[in-house]
Formats: C-alpha cells, sequence, structure tokens
C-alpha cells in the first residue's frame, strides 16, 4: 500500500513540477512527458496485438472509445495515444486536486458531472474542445465505469450518440493489463508488466443510416476485439 500512495504522490509531484514551470517560466505543459517517465520508472512494456485491424489511432479521428481497468487508465491510455484528452467525471478532479488542476490548465483533461450533465450540454462542450484541440482526440470510457469483469458489458449510449450527431469519426482501443501496474482495489504495484494493445478501423456515423446500426457495430467490434486482446494476453 505504501508503494501504491507513494506513486499517486509521485505522479502529482510531476504535474505540479510542469505547472509551476509554466507558470515561472512559460514552459509547455506535455501530460505525455510525465506519462512516460512513469512508464519507463514501473517498466511497462507496449505491444501491438496480432489482430490489431490498425496500427495506430487515425489522424481524423476525434473520440477514441477505450476500455476502463483501473488508475493505471490514465496514464497508460495517454502514454499509449501520445497526445489526447481524457472525458473525466469532476470528482476525480477533486479526488486529485493537482490533477485536476493540471488538466483544467493543459486542456488534458474535459470534466463532467456524471448522471447531472445534461447530453446537449455535455456535446457542446465536446465541440467545443475538439475545435479548440483538433489534433488532440478525446478518450472516453462507454462502459461508464472501472470494469475488471472477463467478459464486456454493454455500453453506455451517451458519448457514442454525440458522435453520430455531430459526425464524429471515433475508433476502438482495447488496452489489456493495465489492472496488474496500478490497482487502486488492491493498492498494489506491479514492475516489468506488458500492455497488449489493439485499435479498431475508423467508424464514420455517416456510413451509417441511423444510431441503432451504428451502435451495434461499434458493440461488436467493441465484443470483438475484446475477446481477441484478452486471448492473447499471458496468463499470471
Amino acid at each position: 500500500m505504501f508503494l501504491f500512495v507513494r506513486y499517486i504522490l509521485w505522479g502529482q509531484w510531476l504535474l505540479l513540477k510542469q505547472l509551476l514551470n509554466y507558470f515561472l517560466h512559460s514552459s509547455a505543459l506535455n501530460s505525455y512527458d510525465v506519462e512516460r517517465v512513469f512508464a519507463e520508472n514501473l517498466r511497462v512494456t507496449t505491444c501491438l496485438s496480432k489482430t490489431s485491424p490498425s496500427s495506430s489511432i487515425s489522424r481524423d479521428t476525434k473520440v477514441v472509445l477505450i476500455n476502463h481497468r483501473c488508475f493505471s487508465d490514465f496514464f497508460i491510455d495517454g502514454f499509449i495515444l501520445k497526445k489526447c484528452t481524457h472525458l473525466s467525471r469532476w470528482a476525480v478532479g477533486i479526488f486529485f486536486p493537482i490533477f485536476g488542476l493540471y488538466g483544467l490548465i493543459s486542456g488534458r483533461i474535459l470534466f463532467f458531472h456524471r448522471g447531472k450533465t445534461p447530453r446537449k450540454t455535455l456535446a457542446s462542450k465536446i465541440a467545443l474542445h475538439l475545435e479548440k484541440n483538433p489534433d488532440r482526440p478525446l478518450i472516453v470510457y462507454p462502459e461508464g465505469t472501472r470494469y475488471l469483469g472477463t467478459t464486456p458489458r454493454p455500453l453506455k449510449h451517451g458519448v457514442i450518440k454525440i458522435c453520430f450527431e455531430q459526425n464524429l469519426p471515433c475508433q476502438i482501443a482495447i488496452i489489456w493489463g493495465k489492472d496488474r501496474i496500478l490497482n487502486e482495489k488492491t493498492f498494489s504495484v506491479s514492475y516489468d508488466q506488458l500492455c497488449i494493445y489493439s485499435f479498431s478501423n475508423v467508424f464514420l456515423p455517416a456510413e451509417y443510416v441511423d444510431f441503432d446500426s451504428f451502435y451495434v457495430a461499434i458493440s461488436m467490434t467493441w465484443e470483438n476485439m475484446w475477446a481477441q486482446v484478452s486471448s492473447e494476453y499471458p496468463s499470471l
């Protein structure tokens, strides 16, 4: 537990140092530097799945739908994508104030109130963010919460429907092994862990006649990729 808490505090310190340099020396804010240092210190290795439909995130992609496993998501997902923004609940920013402040100032996090922010308001926030940051795709966790199950669960409609309504190209990214690095349920830290990841092809909403067909296509791809990536992961 001590090691887990130490890494959480260290991550906050790395972000705070960037913020201080930003205010005192006008240095650029680059969260990837922090994510890379974190991954290197924990000796994380990453590997593209042998069955991945795509080798990378497309430049046209605006939203990336990723499986949510644990605290490690917030640096591993950014480390793999290299440039992104997380859609996150305000509760995360309140619980980790430096992380929240950094996210607000840098644009690294787009906050919302889960269950309280109307979908139209959230859609407007997403549209404004993507207009200001056209080269920074938005990471969304469509499962709605952290999930450590062995089979996929139904995806929430919210942001997927926003993608359809706003004609936002999106991709799926399934990343396996994140919960073995920093796990808040067991307060454990593990070194030398492998993360296997897979990217879907781009989903273009304009190619679907209605939202239902768009949602079904994403759900089926999500389930297939989940099964493929999890089957490739080495057993304990």
